[in-house]
C-alpha cells in the first residue's frame, strides 16, 4: 500500500487531485487495517462516500480502541449525516481528524465542506458545513428567489465543480440547471455563520394536515433513544391528515421499547404534529447502492 501524501494546503477540504496527494482505492473490509499505522499503509487521509453503518461497525470494532491512528490527520465522511454522539465518539477514538463534506454526482464531493475544528464546536454537530472554495452555495424559494439566512428552501449551487449536463438529456439538464443554479433536491438552512444544515430531500418532506414535516427532525429525535440502532422517517396516505409521519425503527441489540414509548418520547420534544403515528419495529432497513437507508425503500416495503 502506499502512503497518501499529506496535504500541503488544507482551508477546507481540497482532496486528492487538488493537493497532488497519491491515492489507493481500497474495499470496505480494509479501511479498519488502513488506519492502523501497524498495517505499514500509515495513510493520512481517507475520504469516501461510506455509508453512516460503516462507521458504526468501525466504532463497534471491540479492536478499534486498540489500534494506532498516528499518521491520521483527515478522516473524512460525506455520504450521510452521522448522529451527533457518533461524531463525538468517532473523535475520541480516531483523535480530531473528523471532517465532513457535502455534494452529489452532478456537483463531486465538496458543495460544502467542514474542518475537524469547526466539528468541535456542538453548534455544528449537524451541519454539513460551509461552501468549498469550488461553489457557491444559496438556499431558494420554490419561486426562484434566495432567501434569507435561517429560512428553510432548496440547496442551490454554482460555479466550477457543477456539471456542465446529463448525456443526451437537455430537457433533464434544463430542469436541473436554471439561470446558472444547479438545483440539488435537497432542502436545507443557511444560518448566519454561513453553516449549512440538511433537512431532507425535496421529494421526502412530508405534508400532514397542512404542516410540513421534515423527516430528519423526527429521525434526529428517535437516534437519541437509546433503544434505537437506527430509523427511517417518511410519510403515508392517510385519510385524515392527507399523509402521516411514520417510522421504521431497528432496535440495538438487545433492546426493548414499545411504539407508544417512541411515540410520547418524539411528541415530548416535537410535538404531537411531528410525532410518527406509526411504528414499524423492522430487522433491517433498505439500503440504496451507495449504502445510505433509502427512505423511499422503506415506505415501499411497509406501505401497500
Amino acid at each position: 500500500m502506499r502512503r497518501l501524501g499529506r496535504l500541503a494546503r488544507y482551508d477546507l477540504l481540497v482532496l486528492g487531485d487538488f493537493a497532488g496527494a497519491s491515492m489507493e482505492p481500497v474495499g470496505r473490509t480494509d479501511l479498519l487495517e488502513l488506519l492502523d499505522d501497524r498495517a505499514g499503509a500509515r495513510a493520512t487521509l481517507i475520504t469516501s462516500q461510506m455509508a453512516v453503518d460503516q462507521w458504526h461497525a468501525w466504532l463497534d470494532d471491540p479492536t478499534v480502541a486498540t489500534r494506532n491512528y498516528h499518521s491520521m490527520r483527515h478522516l473524512i465522511y460525506s455520504a450521510a449525516p452521522m448522529r451527533p454522539e457518533r461524531i463525538r465518539e468517532a473523535q475520541r477514538v480516531f483523535g480530531p481528524v473528523i471532517e465532513t463534506a457535502y455534494g452529489q454526482v452532478e456537483a463531486p464531493q465538496i458543495i460544502t465542506a467542514m474542518r475537524a475544528q469547526e466539528l468541535e464546536h456542538e453548534e455544528n454537530l449537524t451541519s454539513i458545513g460551509r461552501q468549498s472554495p469550488v461553489a457557491e452555495v444559496a438556499i431558494m424559494a420554490p419561486t426562484g428567489e434566495l432567501l434569507p439566512n435561517g429560512e428553510t428552501g432548496e440547496i442551490v449551487v454554482r460555479g466550477p465543480l457543477v456539471m456542465n449536463g446529463y448525456l443526451d438529456r437537455p430537457d433533464l439538464t434544463a430542469q436541473t440547471i436554471v439561470d446558472g443554479w444547479l438545483h440539488t433536491g435537497d432542502l436545507g438552512m443557511m444560518d448566519d455563520r454561513g453553516y449549512v444544515y440538511l433537512r431532507a430531500r425535496l421529494r421526502e418532506l412530508i405534508n400532514t394536515g397542512g404542516f410540513k414535516v421534515f423527516p430528519g427532525d423526527v429521525e434526529a429525535v428517535l437516534a437519541k433513544h437509546p433503544a434505537i440502532a437506527e430509523c427511517s422517517v417518511f410519510g403515508a396516505p392517510d385519510e385524515k391528515w392527507g399523509e402521516a409521519v411514520h417510522a421504521a425503527v431497528r432496535l440495538a441489540d438487545g433492546a426493548a421499547v414499545s411504539a407508544g414509548e417512541l411515540i410520547a418520547f418524539v411528541k415530548a420534544e416535537l410535538g404531537s404534529v411531528k410525532a410518527p403515528k406509526t411504528i414499524h419495529f423492522v430487522a433491517e432497513l433498505p439500503r440504496n447502492a451507495a449504502g445510505k437507508v433509502s427512505r423511499a425503500a422503506v415506505r415501499g416495503m411497509l406501505v401497500t
